[in-house]
């Protein structure tokens, strides 16, 4: 027995030793420890959007395991909650990150306790992708055989109809697994295509994130299992072309069928069969095939063909990043020290050290005391200048913002984008966050009349949905970043012509100065919008709609060059209604105490019956 105890307490010890060598952070790849990156859209990179990335961590030993994480972007260092993460044996853990679009080339290595890890970023030359998102994704590859789409760069004869037609090269099959919960994560693809969504057990953040995708220009295709309740109840069910109610029995497939929704549309087809239903959802569509095509023997291979080229035979809304807006260099971010008064210290510092100072020093013969009385008048008059500069530029951050949303008559969604100028007195850090309909980011104007612009550091998740970040500011310093989201009213615009001069408008928001646009009778002059129905009796002008308003540029810098830019770039056949609103804004959340200006121009199109 006396002998059984040393060799007891010897098999402790080196058990201790073991646990402990394990949980210093060396544990090995491969055996104790495993760590993935994974990509939801593949390894495509877009490098005017933010790219995802997530880490798995798997700790496969029977101890606990430390991670280290180390990577090559200086600029951007771990969180430090992500920096070391300790897991029990046998757990999982993974991390979603979004990385500003300049950071992705930098990122050649990445360390797990000081062990290389594969990072597979490459860059795909072939444009922004067509994704598949399902279990059956392998059913869905004879879409890569298939001449669906038409060749831009080959066409003799400059006709349309002349186009050769090509596959589709650039198909990505998106991981399930790692769907992300934002949709800035989904800006690489142009379409997405998704069949029996319900097997992938997707949390309402994520179907958000499709829905939030389309509305800001996306094409999302849904292709039904046969069973029409599929998407009953989930957030997908608002922007479906249909209302699937029940399902009809065909010789190979069954095809559901419902409630067409007004704004869709049938693709083709046999008028009695519709296969292919399109809606426009803000900026983007929704395509909804009613029968689970997952190969080209249950149409036919030509009909299969036929159907999918009315779904991608089109040139989808190209959504590379936000809106340049080049009238945000000429605004002033806060109003700034007026020259006079710089003139009006220089002369006083002048007359108070030259005539007053030293005459009275001399007569006294005291010249020596210039050493002192000299510094203290200059520590005077640059603390004077110091103090009323502070007065007329505040000492609290300010955020100011402009920005426009289209939204069409009847609709209660639609498509913002706006342009920020944030201002810090001090040197500090400020967090943003956002809800799962908006994205902020550096965007296109890297280089402005304020210098070069500095990046935000790594976005993360919030447990909402949305998006969260930080961006360093240093003393008296400006950035400039931009904005998308989709804005809901509590109301839908409603506007009705009742005569070539009068007008009905239903409006959840009121202005102090509007215009509605008509193309057949010109600019109306400023009336005030009211809250609420109306009637209007409109005189009419015929010059552009900025120039029927009256601006004052000290007070709303930015205001005519907007709606400038704004109206050139929209549809001309349509009616429109222009006006101003402080009650809109970007829904940000920043650090407490900072100041929020906000500014926008609503754009309401509506069709001239």
């Amino acid at each position: 027995m006396k002998k059984t105890w040393p060799k007891l307490i010897c098999l402790v010890l080196l058990l201790f030793s073991l646990g402990a060598a394990q949980t210093n952070g060396q544990a090995r790849l491969g055996r104790e420890i495993d760590v993935r990156c994974l990509y939801p859209a593949g390894t495509y990179t877009e490098y005017g959007t933010l790219f995802p990335l997530v880490l798995e961590y798997h700790n496969k030993s029977l101890a606990p395991q430390m991670f280290e994480l180390k990577w090559s972007l200086d600029e951007l260092p771990v969180p430090r909650e992500y920096k070391k993460i300790v897991l029990e044996p046998g757990a999982k853990k993974r991390i979603p990150f979004l990385l500003p679009p300049n950071m992705i080339n930098q990122l050649y290595s990445l360390e797990v306790n000081d062990q290389n890890v594969p990072v597979s970023v490459t860059s795909n030359s072939q444009g922004r992708v067509t994704g598949i998102l399902s279990t059956e994704s392998d059913s869905l590859d004879y879409l890569r055989s298939l001449q669906l789409v038409k060749n831009p760069y080959y066409n003799p004869t400059n006709n349309p109809d002349d186009e050769e037609y090509s596959t589709l090269q650039s198909l990505s099959n998106v991981d399930e697994e790692v769907f992300p919960e934002h949709w800035a994560a989904l800006t690489p693809m142009k379409v997405l295509i998704c069949y029996d969504l319900t097997a992938l057990n997707l949390s309402d953040n994520q179907y958000r994130a499709i829905v939030n995708w389309v509305r800001q220009g996306g094409e999302l295709v849904v292709m039904s299992n046969g069973i029409p309740t599929e998407y009953r109840g989930s957030p997908l069910e608002e922007i479906m072309p249909i209302k699937p109610e029940f399902a009809v029995s065909g010789t190979k497939a069954v095809r559901s069928s419902g409630q067409v929704h007004p704004d869709a549309v049938a693709l083709g087809g046999n008028p009695k069969e519709q296969i292919v239903f399109e809606r426009p959802i803000v900026n983007g569509k929704v395509y909804y095939v009613t029968m689970p095509l997952l190969d080209t023997d249950i149409l036919g291979k030509q009909k299969t063909i036929d159907v999918w080229r009315d779904i991608l035979d089109k040139q989808p809304t190209y959504n590379s990043g936000p809106h340049t807006f080049s009238m945000m260099n000429s605004i002033p971010e806060l109003p700034r020290t007026k020259a006079t008064w710089v003139a009006i210290f220089v002369l006083l510092y002048g007359i108070i050290v030259g005539p007053v100072n030293l005459t009275i020093l001399r007569k006294k013969d005291k010249m020596l005391w210039s050493f002192v009385t000299v510094p203290l008048v200059a520590i005077f008059f640059a603390g004077s200048a110091y103090v009323i500069n502070r007065y007329i530029r505040p000492s609290t951050p300010v955020l100011r913002e402009l920005g426009y949303m289209t939204i069409e008559a009847e609709q209660p969604v639609g498509f913002a984008e706006s342009e920020q100028l944030l201002f810090s007195p001090d040197s500090q850090d400020f967090h943003f966050s956002c809800d799962d309909a908006t994205l902020f980011e550096i965007g296109n104007n890297r280089w402005g009349p304020f210098g070069v612009s500095r990046d935000f550091g790594l976005y993360s998740p919030t447990t909402s949905g949305g998006l969260q970040s930080t961006l360093k500011m240093g003393t008296w310093d400006i950035q400039r970043f931009q904005a998308r989201t989709s804005l809901k009213m509590k109301s839908p615009f409603q506007l009705k012509l009742v005569s070539d001069e009068v007008v009905e408008i239903d409006s959840p928001l009121g202005s102090p100065a509007a215009t509605v646009y008509l193309p057949a009778s010109g600019t109306s002059e400023p009336f005030e919008l009211e809250g609420g129905r109306h009637t209007y009796k409109l005189k009419f002008t015929g010059n552009k709609p900025s120039k029927a308003f009256q601006f004052d540029e000290d007070l709303f810098p930015g205001r005519e060059m907007l709606l400038d830019q704004v109206h050139n770039t929209r549809n001309a056949t349509t009616g429109k209604l222009y006006f101003y609103s402080d009650k809109l804004q970007t829904p940000l959340d920043i650090s407490d105490g900072t100041l929020y200006k906000h500014d926008y121009l609503i754009c309401v199109e509506f069709d001239l019956d």
